[in-house]
Parts: structure tokens; C-alpha cells; sequence
């Protein structure tokens, strides 16, 4: 995904000079950008692939935590435990249940922590809206605005989700932001018109 991102920013000025050419034939616009990706060897779609291989083992892992039983007999998962939090919890079942010290302090923190890794991936995402240069369309002024705003449904879902997977996304999503940042770091900002 890194390496695709690096592929389309420095793929940008190519694309802005042939959207400014041919602003008014959208038909040989797009044909001109497939040509452009396709002898840079990349896709726009370049990235998707490797955040779309997470969705399976997630899946897995929420089924895991989520089923009291596996293979017709009780699911031993179920017996795991963070600071005497069951891993097969989940925030709005602890709520449900009466909430202890032990359950608030855990979600809490998890909570917090995975609040801190949302905004800080959301100003990654505007970083690379503005190495990206202006919006040359209303679709990519909705694609900027989504990348702001969608670090913070993973903080939504983990309510849901039993503690285990919500770890998950709390270290998968650390990972992430991570190397977005150690990949751009050294990239300077364009100067304000």
C-alpha cells in the first residue's frame, strides 16, 4: 500500500496536466490515465488489495471470540483474560452486564488509545491531501474528506466487537499509521499559494 501511494503521488503532476488537458472529453481523459498508470506499471486502485487481505482474518477472529462453542464443545478463547477482562467481552456487553473498574479501565484505555490513533491518521490524511496538490474534482474533495473522517469508525466498531478484536484493530491500525508516517515523513509540504 506504501509503495502504491508513493507510485500515484509521484504519478500526479502527470495526472493534473492531462486532466487539465482534457478536462472537456472525460472518455480520453480516462483513457489517458489508464495508459499513464499502466506504463508506470500501477493502478489507482493500487493498495486496496493488502487493506481488503485484514477483512478475512478479522472475521475469523470476531467469530472466534464471539462463539461460546467451537467444534461442538466450549470455546476455550473464552477463559482469556486482560487485567481480568475476558477477551470475548465486548464494551456494550460489559455495559449491559454492569460495568467493573476492571472492564472500564481496560475499554478505557483502549478506547483512548485508539482515539489517539484515529486523529493521528486523520492528519496523516490531510498531509497527503496537501502533497497531493488542489482537488482537481469534486470526487476527490469527498475522497480527502473521507480519509479525515474514516479512522475514526474503527473507534465505532470496537464498541461492538469482543476485546480481542478490538485489539485487533487497535494494533493493526498502529501498524498502519505507523509506517504511513516513517514512509512520508522526510516529504515537505508545498508552499502556500
Amino acid at each position: 500500500a506504501a509503495r502504491a501511494g508513493r507510485a500515484r503521488l509521484a504519478l500526479r503532476p502527470a495526472e493534473l496536466r492531462l486532466r487539465e488537458r482534457f478536462r472537456r472529453d472525460p472518455v480520453r481523459l480516462r483513457r489517458e490515465l489508464a495508459a499513464l498508470h499502466r506504463s508506470h506499471g500501477t493502478s489507482p486502485f493500487a493498495g486496496l488489495g493488502a487493506s481488503l487481505a485484514q477483512l478475512p482474518f478479522f472475521m475469523v477472529l470476531y467469530r472466534l471470540f464471539s462463539s461460546p462453542t467451537l467444534h461442538g464443545g466450549a470455546n476455550a478463547l473464552f477463559t482469556h483474560t486482560l487485567l481480568g477482562v475476558p477477551l470475548s467481552d465486548s464494551w456494550l456487553a460489559a455495559l449491559g452486564a454492569g460495568a467493573v473498574p476492571a472492564d472500564l479501565l481496560v475499554f478505557g484505555v483502549m478506547f483512548v488509545l485508539l482515539l489517539l490513533v484515529a486523529w493521528w491518521s486523520s492528519r496523516l490524511a490531510r498531509r497527503q491531501a496537501a502533497l497531493n496538490g488542489s482537488p482537481s474534482s469534486e470526487v476527490e474533495v469527498m475522497a480527502a474528506r473521507v480519509a479525515r473522517v474514516l479512522p475514526y469508525g474503527t473507534v465505532a466498531v470496537a464498541a461492538f466487537v469482543p476485546l480481542a478484536a478490538a485489539l485487533y484493530l487497535l494494533f493493526s491500525s498502529t501498524w498502519t499509521t505507523t509506517e504511513r508516517w516513517l514512509l512520508t515523513r522526510g516529504r515537505p509540504l508545498p508552499a502556500a499559494a
